[in-house]
């Protein structure tokens, strides 16, 4: 492809966006059919995906959704293959010239543990709290159980046992039994901590926040559910933030 064609790509996918955009402004709703196949992280899936996708199958009642749960770090290789048509993840900015995303929003995360863990009455954790402590990790390639792991490299920082799973609920219930400590987004565990089943602890120290991302493929055709989903999320994150 020439300079002038590599220029002309993203005004052209604008201009695409735009009039998927315009013919949704005109189709019935109830008109709209096909399948919209979406990946998302257990969080995401589980605290902040449910009501947006209610919202959109009210309005497009004959679109099929298909919600694969996975590693965010497979997000960018599943839209390449075109597993799915959109991803909703929590991890940094990805260096990928082919993956187009948006910043949706922040969560802060907390460090939790039983209430007789023997760091439950600090305030704050610093960094010395961690060593010989046993970290119960999600299991991901990426994002801020990744982040907490080069903090503690960095800083020389030697903990007891790392312990990996594959799901938060599991994590929860080890950190319930004092099996460990753990970090979490804020909003996966606030439940727990209001009814004391679980302490949550900040660090000035250590202060990862958590960006939830909107991944799609660059060159994939925008179609109109997908279209209409994106426009869904983009109203609803100007609204609420």
């Amino acid at each position: 492809m020439t300079e002038e064609g590599k220029n002309l790509l993203p005004i052209a996918d604008n201009m695409v966006r735009q009039a998927e955009n315009i013919k949704i402004m005109f189709q019935k709703p109830e008109m709209m059919q096909g399948t919209l196949r979406i990946a998302a992280s257990e969080t995401l899936s589980s605290y902040w995906l449910p009501p947006l996708l209610k919202e959109y199958q009210q309005s497009y009642p004959n679109v099929e959704l298909c919600i694969s749960i996975g590693d965010c770090s497979k997000f960018p290789q599943w839209l390449q293959e075109n597993m799915v048509d959109i991803a909703f993840s929590q991890q940094h900015k990805i260096v990928l010239p082919q993956i187009r995303q948006t910043a949706l929003f922040s969560w802060e995360a907390v460090f939790i543990m039983s209430k007789d863990h023997s760091l439950s009455n600090k305030k704050e954790l610093l960094l010395q709290d961690f060593v010989n402590q046993t970290l119960l990790y999600p299991d991901s390639e990426v994002g801020y159980p990744w982040e907490l792991r080069d903090i503690l490299k960095q800083h020389n920082i030697k903990t007891h046992t790392v312990l990996e799973f594959g799901s938060i609920e599991s994590i929860k219930q080890f950190a319930k039994y004092g099996l460990g400590i753990s970090i979490l987004p804020e909003i996966a565990v606030q439940k727990e901590i209001e009814t004391g089943e679980l302490v949550g602890i900040k660090s000035k120290v250590i202060n990862i926040p958590i960006t939830a991302r909107m991944l799609f493929h660059k060159d994939k055709w925008l179609s109109p559910q997908l279209a209409a989903l994106e426009k869904l999320v983009s109203g609803k994150i100007k609204l609420d933030y």
